[in-house]
């Protein structure tokens, strides 16, 4: 679009004047609140370019947008919305570097009554995965992972305020990966659907030492549960040793997760869970006093 164009025949709504017209009065013809105009922006629902630091939209597509059907929300289980549409576009923005734009796609996601559990694991949680595909095929560069790990976390922290459950919490889980697990990703997606369940969730990151590690968990007591996170592969070899000391010291349930504890064969001590996905991580953890 490059806004040379002659004056419109027709308009949307009831404006009138030059072909292309900023985003208030496309708001206010369209009847809508200016950032719902400006989401579908960034989302792409709506062509628009940028000129002097305004977004320009043809009278044309809010036209097109007006006649518009609207899609009825897809539901799943119980009606609950599901939320897997939005994955790809979400992967696209994170590629991109476009972090508004991703950010466009959980907040619609929460508008549309998305929990914890669909924008951590359903949403971000499933799009970078794609990502990480997309990169062992040679689709994606490092630079490009990198990236879109650094956006994921951001729209974690953004998106952990919408979510959280206020209220007393029902107990202290304490999230984190072993020394030479680099990731932190899985568990900061973890701690928001434990903190919306109502815990107070510990969230340590990647490459802890285990000394410190244990330390941190003995401080807390009482513990409801621990959750160790492992993606890379082969796993950590301060993983086994981690979770034999943390059964040694600590008296609370631990449950090992990711995706290098889900295919390699761990020789773990008795009473520890490998859970096979983030949902059942969270379950589990959850559960924490029937683990036991």
């Amino acid at each position: 679009m490059n806004g040379k164009h002659p004056p419109a025949g027709g308009n949307a709504g009831g404006m009138t004047g030059a072909e292309e017209v900023g985003l208030r009065e496309a708001s206010e013809g369209l009847g809508l609140h200016y950032m719902t105009v400006y989401r579908y922006v960034r989302s792409g629902k709506l062509p628009a370019r940028r000129e002097r630091g305004e977004w320009l939209v043809l009278r044309s597509d809010l036209r097109a947008l007006v006649r518009q059907p609207q899609a009825p929300v897809e539901r799943g289980r119980r009606g609950h919305p599901r939320h897997e549409p939005r994955v790809g576009h979400l992967v696209t923005t994170l590629l991109a570097g476009d972090e508004a734009g991703a950010w466009t796609v959980i907040s619609e996601a929460l508008a549309s009554g998305a929990n914890a559990s669909a924008v951590s694991i359903e949403l971000i949680g499933a799009a970078m995965r794609e990502v990480g595909e997309r990169w062992e095929r040679g689709e994606a560069s490092v630079a490009d992972e990198h990236r879109a790990s650094i956006i994921a976390h951001r729209l974690v922290g953004r998106g952990g305020a919408h979510v959280s459950r206020r209220g007393r919490h029902r107990g202290i889980i304490v999230l984190g990966a072993p020394a030479g697990e680099m990731h932190s990703l899985p568990s900061a997606l973890l701690t928001d659907v434990l903190r919306a369940e109502g815990f107070e969730v510990h969230d340590l990151g990647a490459n802890v030492p285990t000394a410190d590690f244990v330390a941190c968990v003995a401080g807390l007591q009482p513990v409801w549960a621990v959750g160790i996170v492992v993606t890379t592969s082969p796993p950590s070899r301060m993983l086994v040793p981690l979770v034999r000391e943390m059964r040694r010291r600590v008296k609370a349930p631990v449950v090992v997760g990711g995706a290098a504890a889900i295919h390699a064969n761990l020789r773990l001590p008795a009473g520890v869970v490998v859970s096979r996905s983030t949902a059942e991580a969270a379950a589990l953890l959850g559960a924490g006093a029937e683990v036991r």
